[in-house]
């Protein structure tokens, strides 16, 4: 964890495109920078469960920058176009509220969701750990363009999907509790009350 915490600031630069990188061919498809923001809202959410916990809620926080980071890369390498703090934002809402729906009609769905995010989590875990601080925006970019897609789940019999239906259930809970609130949603109530 600690050289993912090392790592990040590399990570923004190139996430939001302070860098001379060349993205020659779009080697990545859409569907991994879609499952990265859906990793980074699903973990938003269940940040939702860190309300006393600083720790959780700093590592549910860098995980989700991990995730950002790379749906920003991999948008920027397909499009061309640099992927700014409130672009994330919005896709983030968009993804949590698709999963909100998703969790009320199929919750299996997104417990498969979850398991799945968390396998990729740790292949980005080690992917990340062979790069260290001195390592150059264009390594951590080139990392970020390697990376495989997202894992298929493990079998049914795997002992993690009950703790990813625990999380899962528990994190859902709380934000429904809490109204459901995604970023795009506090940032349009902060400006409503400003008016």
């Amino acid at each position: 964890m600690r050289n993912l915490i090392a790592i990040s600031g590399l990570l923004f630069a190139v996430l939001l495109g302070s860098t001379d990188v060349s993205w020659a061919t779009a080697s990545n498809t859409n569907t991994k920078a879609e499952n990265a923001i859906e990793c980074a809202a699903l973990y938003f959410i269940a940040s939702s469960l860190t309300e006393n916990n600083d720790k959780a809620a700093k590592n549910l926080g860098q995980l989700q920058e991990v995730f950002q980071a790379v749906y920003g890369a991999t948008k920027l390498e397909r499009t061309g176009q640099t992927i700014t703090n409130g672009m994330i934002s919005k896709a983030k809402s968009s993804y949590m509220v698709r999963l909100g729906k998703q969790y009320d009609r199929n919750p299996d769905q997104v417990y498969t969701r979850e398991i799945r995010c968390d396998a990729w989590r740790a292949i980005i875990a080690v992917a990340l750990s062979k790069l260290n601080s001195r390592s150059s925006q264009a390594d951590v970019a080139r990392t970020i363009r390697n990376l495989p897609e997202m894992p298929s789940a493990p079998s049914r019999s795997d002992p993690r999907w009950s703790n990813s239906k625990a999380l899962v259930d528990a994190s859902f809970k709380k934000w429904t509790e809490n109204g459901r609130i995604t970023p795009q949603s506090a940032r349009d109530a902060l400006r409503r009350s400003s008016n």
